[in-house]
């Protein structure tokens, strides 16, 4: 939810004109594992049915800005300056299916080794 909620900003600021500091303020793109250990610890203490109801509210977030784009928004490469030489469909795709695909084998590798124990 997280990276939903980064590209919920991004686009919102892009949208105002405004040119949004990605992925995160001071953090660069060769910074993502230290990103993901600070989106780790602030959310690891949270109870899931929390974590599982604040995904499916920023999934719902994600299906209403989809829904509004209009296609060829969604394909033209470099709409907004902060997307760079990205469609805004390649942005979604990387903070919504593809981090979903991602998650999911760390997840499984994990729930394995559970198991192994």
């Amino acid at each position: 939810m997280d990276w939903e909620q980064r590209f919920i900003g991004w686009y919102q600021a892009g949208v105002r004109g405004e040119v949004p500091e990605t992925p995160a303020p001071g953090i660069g793109w060769n910074q993502l594992d230290l990103l993901n250990q600070r989106i780790y610890e602030k959310y690891c203490d949270r109870p899931i049915e929390n974590v599982l109801r604040e995904f499916n509210a920023s999934y719902s977030q994600i299906l209403a800005i989809v829904e509004e784009i209009p296609e060829e928004e969604m394909f033209a490469v470099g709409r907004y300056s902060w997307l760079g030489e990205n469609s805004m469909v390649e942005v979604i795709l990387a903070n919504t299916a593809n981090h979903y695909r991602w998650a999911k084998r760390h997840i499984r590798k994990w729930l394995k080794a559970i198991d192994e124990l």
